[in-house]
């Protein structure tokens, strides 16, 4: 109900496109606005919503399978194998191509640092 409020509020300024992005934990919120058609992109760095998934939603499997846009992850070298390249995140993309989504994976860090920059286009 709070992402549909927002969302809504934000759609009346005119930005009708949103983004995701999370840290550790973080990444369970961005897979899951992620499967919201007004999301875009979704990025998680040190990505670590495995054992969550697991947990609320019984198969990380099935909440990765809800995905709609496009995901980066930014994995470090001892983040959980599913986040990894090879890993389940990988093997769901498989899936997800056949609907033009990508899933990527960048794990060549122990520690990442990202500036985003958004721009509204009229």
């Amino acid at each position: 109900a709070v992402v549909s409020t927002q969302t809504t509020f934000f759609s009346r300024l005119h930005f009708d496109v949103f983004f995701s992005f999370g840290t550790c934990w973080g990444s369970y919120p961005v897979i899951n606005l992620c499967s919201r058609p007004e999301f875009k992109a979704g990025v998680s760095l040190h990505p670590s919503h495995s054992k969550i998934c697991a947990v609320i939603d019984g198969s990380e499997e099935e909440t990765l399978k809800r995905i709609g846009c496009n995901q980066l992850y930014l994995s470090a070298g001892n983040d959980h194998e599913n986040c990894q390249p090879g890993g389940l995140g990988e093997q769901v993309k498989i899936i997800l191509l056949h609907h033009n989504l990508i899933i990527s994976f960048y794990n060549e860090c122990l520690y990442c640092s990202m500036f985003i920059v958004s721009r509204r286009y009229l």
